[in-house]
């Protein structure tokens, strides 16, 4: 059915996980449809988090429609943040504050949707929200002057994306990067016992390719750092599921490295629209000199230029560590965060304190322990 600019856009909302999982075909098609949009607005990603690291979080996530279908989604969920002495509610999507990439997903009639989507928060208690991380490219971007009529937003700062273009030889790609890079991969290739596994492929199982990297990840500094994949048990039970959920679909892609039959470094990712989106490495500090973090990414990357549906490979946002990811990059884009407050006196009190607060600063602002999982 063709749409019509004027039809009417009614929003669902859906309160439950079960509503959730009724909706979960129409959800990922949204997904698929929408350019901008990553792995981390899949049902499956989502799912997961809200019987994992988010159990017990509230559910209002919201289902946008007109006459010819689905035009837009959003997963939120409503919480409580300290600020000072005070508690005030604010909005967050699934995923949020650990999982900085998710967002509100856009279809089409982008200003009209995000329109209906504040039009139907206003019946929630909040004072703002964070839509995620967004490029400048992004639709929702475009559609900020449909918050003109009770929503401000503010930007909170900014983050280089990498992306590596996968449509390509990799003998000629690799031949462009820095004579480092080269002669450590060759240093690397020399070095005896060191030997590459992938997934799908070498490991034989999605069992065998946890099994890698739970080893690795409890050796590493990140484990110490409480921000490894299994520091603690509801993220290992998430990211258990979601590698399992991948593998089923056929979309999950990994490299570990060996030293003989010990696990010392890993790298894995999920396909999503043809984007390799890579999410989470580490090694053992007891293997640093060999490089391990950069190889492993070596091996994803010439396993990406060897597969036909991946065009791109995204390295995530270089947030703490991660300046090393810059080296592979083909093209770098710029992500900014946001605050969306409602209009209001308490939500401008905050807006206004925000502001001086970004100012006196000078800097962009802290960002809570808890988002620094993706520095890994």
């Amino acid at each position: 059915m063709k749409p019509h600019l004027h039809d009417p856009i009614k929003v669902e909302a859906v309160t439950s996980l079960e509503a959730f999982d009724r909706c979960a075909t129409e959800w990922d098609a949204a997904v698929h449809q929408a350019p901008f949009a990553s792995v981390q607005a899949r049902h499956f990603w989502i799912r997961r988090w809200l019987t994992t690291i988010g159990a017990g979080r509230p559910i209002a996530f919201q289902i946008m429609r007109d006459g010819a279908g689905i035009v837009g989604c959003a997963a939120w969920t409503p919480a409580t943040q300290r600020v000072g002495f005070m508690s005030t509610p604010v909005l967050r999507l699934a995923g949020q504050p650990v999982f900085k990439r998710s967002q509100i997903v856009l279809v089409r009639r982008h200003a009209q949707a995000v329109s209906a989507m504040l039009d139907d928060l206003r019946r929630l208690r909040w004072r703002w929200f964070d839509p995620g991380l967004l490029t400048d490219g992004d639709p929702l971007l475009s559609s900020l002057p449909a918050l003109a009529g009770g929503v401000r937003a503010h930007e909170r700062s900014s983050y280089l994306l990498p992306l590596v273009a996968a449509r390509g030889n990799w003998d000629s790609y690799f031949a462009t990067r820095s004579r480092t890079i080269r002669k450590q991969h060759r240093r690397r290739l020399a070095s005896e016992g060191l030997t590459t596994r992938v997934f799908p492929g070498d490991l034989a199982s999605v069992d065998e390719l946890l099994a890698a990297v739970e080893h690795v990840g409890r050796r590493s500094w990140s484990f110490d750092e409480g921000t490894s994949v299994v520091s603690t048990a509801p993220h290992w039970q998430f990211w258990q599921g979601v590698m399992r959920d991948a593998a089923a679909r056929g979309i999950l892609h990994a490299a570990c490295h060996f030293q003989a039959d010990r696990p010392v470094a890993f790298i894995f990712g999920i396909r999503q629209n043809g984007i390799l989106h890579a999410l989470k490495t580490s090694f053992d500090p007891d293997h640093a000199k060999l490089g391990p973090g950069q190889a492993v990414i070596c091996s994803l990357l010439q396993m990406a230029m060897e597969h036909p549906e991946i065009e791109t490979v995204d390295l995530d946002c270089i947030i703490g560590r991660g300046d090393y990811k810059l080296d592979w990059a083909t093209e770098i884009r710029t992500m900014r965060q946001y605050y969306a407050f409602r209009c209001g006196p308490l939500p401008n009190l905050f807006m206004h304190a925000y502001q001086l607060k970004k100012h006196f600063a000078g800097k962009a602002p802290r960002l809570p322990v808890d988002i620094k999982e993706a520095a890994t």
